[in-house]
C-alpha cells in the first residue's frame, strides 16, 4: 500500500545543525512518519521537491521525558519521532 509523499514527510528539521548541514552538505533533514521505511522516504521526497535522492540516513529522536506524579513518563504530544537526513543528488 502507498502511502500519500504528505502523510510520510511530516516536517522539517529546522535547527542551526540541519541549517548548516544543508548548505554545507546539500542534506536535508526532514522529521518523518516513525514506520515509514528508507524506500518510501526517498520516494517521497523525490515526489515533494523534485530531487534526486542520493541515500537516506535516518535516527530515531526521543523527545523529551516529562514528570508527572512523581512518575516520569511521555504524555501524548510527545511522542518518538524519525528523522531523516537526506542528501540530494548532483
Amino acid at each position: 500500500m502507498t502511502k500519500n509523499p504528505f502523510q510520510i514527510l511530516k516536517k522539517p528539521v529546522v535547527t542551526e545543525k540541519s541549517v548548516d548541514a544543508k548548505e554545507r552538505a546539500r542534506t536535508l533533514c526532514v522529521r518523518v512518519e516513525q514506520r515509514a521505511t528508507k524506500v518510501e522516504i526517498r520516494e517521497a521526497v523525490q515526489k515533494v521537491f523534485k530531487v534526486k535522492v542520493d541515500s537516506v540516513r535516518t535516527a530515531i529522536l526521543w523527545e523529551l521525558a516529562c514528570l508527572r506524579r512523581s512518575q516520569r513518563g511521555y504524555p501524548d504530544t510527545l511522542q518518538p519521532c524519525g528523522s531523516e537526513f537526506i542528501r540530494e543528488g548532483v
